[in-house]
C-alpha cells in the first residue's frame, strides 16, 4: 500500500514494525535506542493534545529547533491532524523568526529550550501564539494527549482519515536573500513523491543507517527522513554539527549526507592523520591514492580497467583505504550525498579514489528538493547528475532552468505576484 499523506506514512510504518528500534540519540552522555513504539505513542499523544487545544486541519504549527529525534516526530504529529508544519531555522534572527511566525499565522510553536530566553520577547509579540518548549512543556502536552486518548482511543485515526494527499503539508520559507522570506507551499503528494523517487533511484533500502545532523527545517533533510521512515532505516542523531564526527564513529552509517565544507573537513582530518604517521605509512597512502586516481581516470573516460590495476586497487583498498575510512566511521558507507553548494572536484576525486563515491545533486525548496542526482554507478564528477525519473528539465531561452515534476510547489503563500513570476 502506498501512503497518501505523511501521517499515513508514519501510521503504516509503525504498524509494520511493532518491535525494533528506529533511531539512536544521546541521553545523559550515552547512545540509547528509540523504538518504533516510541514514535507511535509520541505521534498519537501530541496529535490528540493539539486537537484538544483547537488545532484544526489547515492550521499552522511551527517547529524551531536544531535537528533532534523530536523534530521529525512532531512533524508527523502535525501531519496526522492535517495541520501544516512550518520549520524555522534556529540560527535565524529574532526578526526573521517573528516574520515567519506572523506571516504563517502559526497557532503553536514548538521550540528547543536553548532558544527560549533569546526569543521570549519575540514570542510575546506574536498574536495568538502558544509556545511549547521541547522538554518539560512537551512532556506535559503528551500527558494531556494520553488522557484524551484514554477516552477517545481512535481520535488520531479519525482525524488522519480526513487528510487529503493534495492538502498543504508544509510551508517552507526561503532564505530571504532577495527580500523577505517566501513561504513555499508543499503538498503531501509532492513531498512523498520526491521522497520515494530519490530513495528508489539511489538504492536506499531497509536497514540503512544514517547520521542526522543537517537542519530539518531544510526540505531535503525532511524528504530523506520520510524515506527512512518508509523503508525502516536507522537514524543516529548527532548532538550538534560540532559532534557529528562522534556520531559517525558510533553509527558507522551505510549512507552519508554532507555539505561541501563538512566533506572538506573530513578530507583534512585524513590528511592530518597521514601527516602524523610514519614515513612508511605515508608512502603506502600516497601509493594507494595514486592507484585509486588512475583507476578513477579510466572509469571517468569509460575505458576498461586493466586486470592488474583492478587487483592492485582492491589490495590497497583493503590495506589502506578501509582503515582510513574507519577513522571517520565511513568504512561501511556505500556512497555519500553532497549538496547545498558546489563541491570542489578535487575533493570528490579524493574520496572516489579511496573507494567512497561522492554523489552531488540539485534541487530547490520549490521542487520538494531533489531534481537531479548522480547515482551509484551512474555519475560524472563536476555535475549534478541526470534528472530523476519522473522529472522533466529544460532550459529557457534566457538560460533559466525549467522544472516539471510531482514535487513542484503549489504557491508562495500570500504572494500572488511571486507565484505568477515563478510559474
Amino acid at each position: 500500500m502506498i501512503e497518501r499523506t505523511l501521517g499515513e506514512l508514519s501510521d503504516l510504518a509503525e504498524r509494520a514494525r511493532p518491535v525494533g528500534d528506529m533511531a539512536y540519540r544521546k541521553v545523559a552522555g550515552e547512545w540509547r535506542p528509540v523504538p518504533w513504539t516510541a514514535l507511535r505513542s509520541f505521534r498519537r499523544e501530541v496529535a490528540a493534545a493539539l486537537h484538544a487545544r483547537g488545532v484544526q486541519r489547515g492550521d499552522r504549527v511551527a517547529i524551531l529547533s536544531h535537528t533532534c529525534w523530536e523534530w521529525g516526530a512532531l512533524d508527523l504529529s502535525i501531519a496526522t491532524l492535517g495541520a501544516i508544519s512550518v520549520g524555522v531555522y534556529p540560527t535565524s534572527t529574532a526578526e526573521q523568526i517573528r516574520y515567519i511566525l506572523e506571516h504563517s499565522r502559526a497557532r503553536v510553536c514548538f521550540v528547543e529550550a536553548a532558544q527560549v530566553d533569546r526569543l521570549r520577547a519575540t514570542f510575546a509579540n506574536v498574536p495568538g501564539l502558544t509556545v511549547v518548549v521541547i522538554g518539560a512543556d512537551l512532556d506535559a502536552l503528551r500527558a494531556q494527549g494520553a488522557e484524551l486518548l484514554a477516552r477517545e482511543p481512535n481520535l488520531p485515526e479519525e482525524r488522519l482519515a480526513q487528510v487529503s494527499a493534495d492538502d498543504d503539508a508544509t510551508w517552507v520559507y526561503t532564505s530571504g536573500t532577495s527580500g523577505p522570506p517566501k513561504g513555499a507551499v508543499l503538498t503531501h503528494r509532492g513531498v512523498l513523491a520526491m521522497s520515494r523517487l530519490g530513495a528508489e533511484q539511489l538504492g536506499a533500502k531497509a536497514g540503512d543507517v544514517a547520521v542526522s545532523y543537517l537542519p530539518m527545517a531544510h526540505v531535503l533533510t525532511r524528504v530523506n527522513y520520510f524515506a527512512y521512515v518508509r523503508l525502516g532505516g536507522m537514524a543516529w542523531y548527532a548532538e550538534s554539527l560540532e559532534k557529528v564526527a562522534e556520531a559517525w564513529l558510533a553509527a558507522r552509517p551505510s549512507i552519508i549526507s554532507l555539505v561541501p565544507r563538512v566533506l572538506e573537513k573530513a578530507q583534512a582530518r585524513i590528511l592530518a592523520a597521514v601527516e602524523k604517521s610514519s614515513p612508511l605509512r605515508q608512502r603506502l597512502f600516497r601509493r594507494a591514492l595514486a592507484v585509486g586516481l588512475r583507476k578513477l581516470d579510466l572509469v571517468e573516460q569509460g575505458a576498461p580497467v586493466p586486470v592488474l590495476l583492478g587487483l592492485e586497487a582492491r589490495l590497497w583498498d583493503r590495506l589502506v583505504n578501509t582503515k582510513l575510512k574507519r577513522r571517520l566511521g565511513w568504512d561501511r558507507a556505500r556512497f555519500a550525498m553532497c549538496g547545498g553548494a558546489p563541491t570542489r572536484p578535487d575533493v570528490i576525486r579524493f574520496f572516489h579514489a579511496l573507494g567512497l563515491p561522492v554523489l552531488e545533486g540539485y534541487g530547490l525548496t520549490e521542487t520538494s528538493s531533489p531534481v537531479s542526482l548522480n547515482l551509484p554507478g551512474r555519475w560524472r564528477i563536476g555535475t549534478v547528475g541526470r534528472p530523476l525519473e519522473g522529472v522533466e528539465l529544460k532550459l529557457a531561452v534566457d538560460g533559466e532552468i525549467l522544472v516539471r515534476s510531482p514535487g513542484v510547489f503549489r504557491r508562495y503563500e500570500g504572494d500572488e505576484a511571486a507565484t505568477k513570476a515563478a510559474f
